[in-house]
């Protein structure tokens, strides 16, 4: 998952999205946790499908707190509402 983020902040979208659809078609049990997703495209600067990736996570994941306090998720909160949650 490191890979697709640095892809991600280092301008290789092309690269980067044809990672995330490989991830995206792996079984639901065993894919990546939807808060790393998001942070692949908050690297991409996608801020709505990192939204939704966020919105995955915690409805299908036990959500974790970090999320809640990394900054790289601050534009995200924004969007979603909720500055500090």
């Amino acid at each position: 998952m490191d890979l697709v983020y640095l892809y991600a902040v280092t301008g290789k979208g092309d690269e980067t999205l044809k990672l995330v659809e490989k991830l995206k078609k792996i079984h639901e049990d065993q894919r990546m946790r939807g808060q790393l997703l998001a942070l692949v495209f908050i690297g991409l600067g996608d801020l709505d499908s990192a939204s939704d990736w966020v919105a995955y996570a915690s409805q299908k994941e036990s959500f974790v707190s970090w999320i809640r306090g990394e900054p790289v998720f601050e534009p995200v909160r924004k969007m979603r509402g909720s500055g500090n949650s």
